[in-house]
């Protein structure tokens, strides 16, 4: 009987064990090699190719977890923007009386309410009217209005008046005010502008022509002559109120007669 040399068996020995190292062939492990087999917390495996698609730039994945929690993996993860309104539902929408959109009273809400650009709506800022912005109107929600008119009207009913918007023209007299005698009392306004439409609000049938005291736009004429009362005061007050205000008591003939207020 043949032995075998030991040096064939050695040889024989390692020709068998070496036979699955080294393999390059990657269609055998399909994406594994460039997709590593992980564990989900659930204990299969999954793999980075389970998504169902390449995903964009903007989007990362994870084996450890959906972002509900659930535990699926390969869901796309993506990273909200940083910056921004904090909220969506703090705005305008929700500010004033719900039902109207009227403020409730009149406040000063002059004040910080962040680097956003949401729109808050129309606030008092202690001398008048205009639009504020930021990420939430709180603590202030209920004072802002979701038009400069509204603003302007419930603080004229609150005593408030911006008297530096209202000017004595021609042969008027400063101080205008209750009592005062106007010839006419004029708005400024740009035709077909914002500005035109609020005053058209406060009086309806509105019209505006020429142009003489104005510094920008033309004459609207509020009131014709007589004296300022109290409820025409008032009026007078509100649209004093809305932005880039500029009224006029004008009185053009020789003589004027003023009372006290």
């Amino acid at each position: 009987m043949l032995r075998a040399s030991p040096w064939l068996s050695l040889a024989a020995l390692l020709v068998a064990c070496n036979g699955g190292i080294g393999v390059t062939d990657a269609s055998s492990y399909g994406s594994t090699t460039s997709h590593p087999s992980t564990t989900s917390p659930s204990g299969s495996p999954t793999t980075g190719d389970e998504s169902g698609g390449s995903g964009s730039a903007t989007s990362t994945s994870t084996s450890t977890g959906g972002a509900d929690g659930s535990g699926s993996s390969g869901t796309p993860v993506t990273t909200a923007p940083t910056s921004g309104p904090a909220t969506g539902d703090t705005g305008s929408s929700s500010v004033g009386d719900p039902s109207t959109g009227d403020p409730v009273g009149c406040v000063d809400v002059s004040g910080d309410y962040g680097a956003c650009d949401l729109f808050l709506g129309y606030g008092f800022d202690g001398t008048s009217c205009r639009g504020f912005s930021g990420c939430d109107c709180a603590p202030n929600c209920e004072h802002f209005a979701a038009s400069p008119v509204a603003c302007a009207s419930s603080c004229a009913a609150a005593g408030e008046c911006n008297d530096a918007a209202i000017h004595a023209a021609a042969l008027a007299m400063d101080p205008v005010q209750v009592g005062s005698f106007c010839d006419e009392v004029d708005a400024c306004a740009v035709k077909d502008s914002e500005a035109n439409a609020w005053l058209a609000e406060l009086y309806p049938g509105l019209q505006c022509e020429g142009g003489n005291f104005c510094k920008m736009g033309q004459p609207c004429v509020l009131q014709f002559a007589g004296m300022i009362d109290a409820g025409q005061w008032q009026q007078l007050c509100a649209a004093s109120l809305l932005p880039g205000a500029e009224l006029y008591c004008v009185v053009l003939r020789g003589s004027s007669v003023v009372f006290g207020p």
